[in-house]
């Protein structure tokens, strides 16, 4: 392979001629590697915005290198995330202590500001309502924040006010002691009414922005559990009630499709055999969270399904 980075002039335009040995390569992974990228996903956001090219055209993450093509690629640097206190952003609080609060996530936002992520989190509306949080954590951008959720889904979360809180919540989490229950309605049924999924979890090797459940073991796979019971089965779906015991990226999500019942308006999981339903967000919400206060008192919260999801199940039971 031929590289000529001095051809232009910017200091960040690169160019490669593609020879034998990375022919079939994916255009996203082999930049990755060429460039020492931060992550694969930052090339692709730099691709699909133009500023990749193979002998002049543009072309999508996973284009298929061939021998003999001109790769050019000038990438352009994101702005480091950063946390925007934002008093408009609304905290629904479900309980609130000296030590933690559980707040109701809506869906549609982000957790956290993270490297190509746009638009408000949670935490930025976290600050703004409880200012001393900004103290409270291992990273400025995740203030208190122990665990997340996806950013369609809704439901629980519990946030530590204080550092020894923090501390605590986190070990509970690392022993997998804290209760976590979903709710989720899914296609088709499961071929068990009950039962506990163990497929381990990794990046999908087709798919780079997705994750998959692996029956071949790899490298960097990681063990997941998730545990559901059928509780109803209206119409062609499922409504499952769904615990995990790790807490693997979109592992209920993985887990469900890796069984043939991927989560009604999950369109990242979707599979194309499935005719879609007319839902705008994913069905699935963090319905019940139980951990320890410092004091060793065991605590429970709950939190019933959001107007949107209660009505969409009530339109196909």
């Amino acid at each position: 392979m031929k590289r000529d980075s001095t051809l232009l002039n910017t200091k960040t335009l690169m160019e490669y001629t593609i020879d034998e040995n990375n022919v079939g390569a994916r255009l996203d992974q082999f930049l990755t590697e060429q460039t020492n990228a931060p992550s694969r996903a930052f090339v692709q956001r730099n691709i699909k915005a133009g500023h990749a090219s193979i002998n002049g055209t543009d072309k999508t993450p996973h284009y298929a290198l061939r021998l003999g093509d001109v790769v050019r690629y000038d990438p352009v640097d994101e702005e480091p995330p950063a946390l925007k206190p934002d008093s408009s952003i609304p905290i629904k609080t479900v309980a609130q202590t000296d030590e933690y609060l559980v707040i109701e996530k809506p869906s549609g936002l982000t957790v956290h500001p993270a490297t190509g992520a746009t638009g408000a989190t949670l935490a930025d509306g976290l600050v703004a309502a409880y200012p001393d949080l900004a103290d409270v954590g291992e990273d400025t951008l995740r203030p208190g924040i122990v665990h997340r959720l996806d950013r369609d889904v809704s439901g629980l979360m519990v946030i530590a006010k204080t550092q020894t809180m923090f501390e605590n919540l986190k070990k509970q989490f690392q022993a997998h002691t804290v209760h976590k229950e979903y709710t989720a309605l899914v296609y088709g049924q499961p071929p068990k009414n009950e039962d506990t999924i163990t497929i381990p979890i990794g990046r999908s090797k087709t798919k780079g922005n997705r994750m998959a459940a692996h029956t071949q073991s790899y490298e960097n796979d990681r063990d997941a559990h998730t545990s559901y019971v059928v509780m109803e089965k209206p119409s062609r779906y499922s409504l499952l009630k769904v615990t995990i015991a790790t807490g693997r990226t979109h592992q209920i999500r993985v887990h469900l499709r890796a069984i043939g019942c991927p989560i009604v308006g999950d369109q990242l999981y979707s599979i194309k055999s499935i005719k879609p339903a007319p839902l705008p967000r994913i069905f699935l919400h963090a319905t019940k969270l139980s951990f320890e206060t410092l004091g060793g008192e065991h605590v429970t919260y709950e939190s019933p399904l959001p107007k949107q999801l209660t009505q969409f199940l009530d339109s196909v039971s």
